[in-house]
């Protein structure tokens, strides 16, 4: 680089991305076994969804949520912190989609990033070994 700086790597491996995410906290509902509690897509109603919060609050109404639709399921259920360095954003399980749901401050922050910008310009920030992208019955 310029002046003799080594060059800096444009993005972590997977090890770096783990250390990265140490001590980082998620929160999901679990019932009074410590599984997930799963919720149905609306938009296709078959496939099950296990949601994990990066606030507490929303963990908290997604609580509310369940024990407002299904109180026997909500009757024992309870906010779970869990730390992203448990390699949360590696969970794969059959039938079960994990998403994180943002914080919606952030989205809005995006969005308004997003409307001054002729064209997205840029790369992620990290991504799962797990990511499948599909265009044309493509993998």
């Amino acid at each position: 680089g310029p002046h003799g700086a080594a060059a800096q790597p444009l993005a972590l491996g997977p090890d770096e991305v783990a250390r990265a995410l140490t001590g980082t906290p998620v929160f999901t509902v679990c019932n009074s076994s410590n599984e997930f509690v799963l919720v149905s897509d609306p938009a296709t109603g078959l496939r099950s969804l296990g949601l994990l919060c990066f606030r507490s609050e929303d963990a908290d109404a997604l609580l509310s949520h369940v024990r407002t639709r299904q109180p026997v399921l909500g009757k024992g259920a309870k906010v779970v912190p869990i730390t992203l360095d448990q390699q949360v954003y590696m969970l794969k399980a059959e039938g079960i989609a994990f998403r994180f749901l943002p914080d919606p401050l952030q989205i809005k922050n995006a969005l308004q990033l997003k409307s001054g910008l002729t064209g997205f310009d840029g790369v992620p920030v990290f991504q799962s070994d797990l990511l499948v992208v599909k265009k044309q019955k493509k993998r």
